[in-house]
């Protein structure tokens, strides 16, 4: 299920704040990358680490790492939970990558674009809306170090990912650990640029809470592995799906 929620009834909302935000991400990954859009994968993966480590060694070609999800530059701030991880803990970035970010989600535009989006899920699924703003507040309370990205009133996500294209195009992939009754909100930004060889210029900005956040949460603050999670799993499926509304 999906909503296609454009954008405000705002006359400048392209020029001040869609624009705005691609030129802002273009300007982020000039900081990020050694060679912006230059064909290279500067990948995250351990074996793509121990190969850059190595003396000489020189990052992959596209055309011969491509990740699951594709040819796709992503970087994340916020929370999340997964991977082994005991309890919920901030998403690793170096200090370079973590001002960049920092900047973007600061900023006028992107502060605009989470509050139309964190709008529009209220509107269209509120009863979940309730569900992950209450799972926020009630994980802050529990660890005070953990840092949002924006404030309640803006956003009720833990995460959100700058997808720094140079087109944003993935392929067809499952992310597993996504909530199977969850929300999330993705922002396309860009445009057609003659001056950039006439290519659709394509970022995503994308915002979610992973699953075992809600868990970790539900469970008293314990991970799965602390509670017998089967009967709590199908409990959570039915309530869940009670959490959308049936629209005529």
């Amino acid at each position: 299920m999906g909503v296609f929620g454009g954008h405000p009834r705002d006359r400048d909302w392209k020029t001040d704040v869609a624009q705005k935000a691609a030129d802002l991400m273009e300007e982020a990954a000039n900081g990020i990358y050694n060679h912006t859009f230059s064909g290279v994968y500067y990948g995250t993966r351990k074996d793509e680490k121990r190969k850059r480590k190595r003396k000489g060694a020189k990052a992959t070609p596209l055309e011969e790492k491509i990740p699951r999800r594709g040819p796709i530059r992503p970087k994340t701030m916020g929370n999340s939970m997964g991977g082994g991880q005991e309890a919920p803990m901030g998403f690793f970035n170096s200090v370079l990558h973590t001002i960049v970010l920092t900047g973007l989600l600061a900023s006028e535009p992107f502060q605009r674009i989470a509050g139309f989006t964190n709008g529009l899920f209220q509107t269209y699924a509120p009863d979940l809306h309730v569900h992950y703003s209450t799972t926020l507040d009630h994980l802050h309370q529990w660890n005070h170090q953990l840092k949002r990205n924006f404030l309640p009133s803006i956003s009720v996500f833990t995460a959100a990912t700058f997808n720094f294209g140079l087109r944003t195009i993935t392929y067809p992939h499952l992310d597993f650990a996504n909530l199977a009754w969850g929300w999330c909100a993705i922002t396309a930004l860009g445009d057609f640029d003659p001056d950039k060889g006439g290519h659709l210029i394509l970022f995503s900005f994308t915002q979610y809470t992973p699953a075992g956040i809600f868990r970790f949460v539900a469970n008293g603050f314990r991970s799965d592995v602390d509670v017998n999670a089967s009967d709590v799993r199908r409990n959570r499926w039915v309530e869940g799906l009670k959490m959308y509304r049936r629209w005529e």
